[in-house]
This record gives C-alpha cells, sequence and structure tokens, in this order.
C-alpha cells in the first residue's frame, strides 16, 4: 500500500450506511463517555495541527481533510454523511501526520484516538497498524 490515505479515502467512498453510522458512534463514545471521548479528540486535533504547522504540513494536512470531506459529501449527501464526515476526517488527520508521532507533543495515543473509530469499522487505517 504506497498511498494509505488514498486506499483511506476510497474505502470511505465505498463504506456501508452501516459502517458510517458504526464509526461516527466508536467516534463518539468509544471506550469513554462522550464527554471524555470528545476531550481525547480535542486533545489529538489540537496535538495534529500544531505538528502540522511546526513542521510546514499544513497545506498537505488541508488537502487530506477536504479529500475526506469531499468524500462523504458525495458518498453520503445528508446526515449519515455528517456522521461519517468526523471519523473520516480524524483517520485522514492522523495518517497525514503518522510520521510525526513523537514529534513536537503529537503522541502515539493521539494517532490512536484519531484512528480508533476507523480501525474498529474498516480494520487499520495503515498498513503498519495492524
Amino acid at each position: 500500500m504506497d498511498d494509505p490515505l488514498g486506499t483511506t479515502i476510497a474505502a470511505a467512498a465505498a463504506m456501508t450506511d452501516d459502517d458510517a453510522y458504526a464509526m461516527r458512534t466508536r467516534q463518539m463514545y468509544g471506550k469513554n463517555s462522550e464527554r471524555e471521548q470528545e476531550k481525547r479528540r480535542f486533545a489529538a486535533s489540537r496535538a495534529a495541527g500544531k505538528v502540522a504547522y511546526a513542521k510546514g504540513l499544513r497545506d498537505e494536512l488541508y488537502d487530506a481533510r477536504g479529500r475526506a470531506i469531499a468524500v462523504t459529501k458525495r458518498r453520503w449527501p445528508g446526515l449519515i454523511g455528517a456522521a461519517a464526515e468526523n471519523a473520516v476526517l480524524d483517520a485522514a488527520t492522523a495518517l497525514t501526520l503518522r510520521a510525526q508521532i513523537r514529534s513536537r507533543g503529537f503522541t502515539q495515543a493521539h494517532y490512536d484516538t484519531l484512528t480508533q473509530p476507523w480501525q474498529d469499522v474498516m480494520g487499520p487505517a495503515h498498513p503498519n497498524d495492524a
């Protein structure tokens, strides 16, 4: 798999409605309360943004997130798309910055938080995550 992000985007376009809902549910609750899970997601997203800015990867991150939004909106223009969008965005964010784990405060735990809903439903986000 030479392009894990491209593979993820293609898989998102092929997800079933049930997959989209399941991913969003796992994103909201995971193994924690909704409030705790949201705090973890916010911390992981903030760390991702900081490392992207510090490493000059902001444009790459925006491109990945744009691709994730576009595919979910095309696939599901309504409620289901909204349910899947954040989980696909998180996976795209994590994959884009995977090489930056342990850099500028972006940790393995942040990566895992962002990819866990994808992994729970679709399988590993990256071939080396297995």
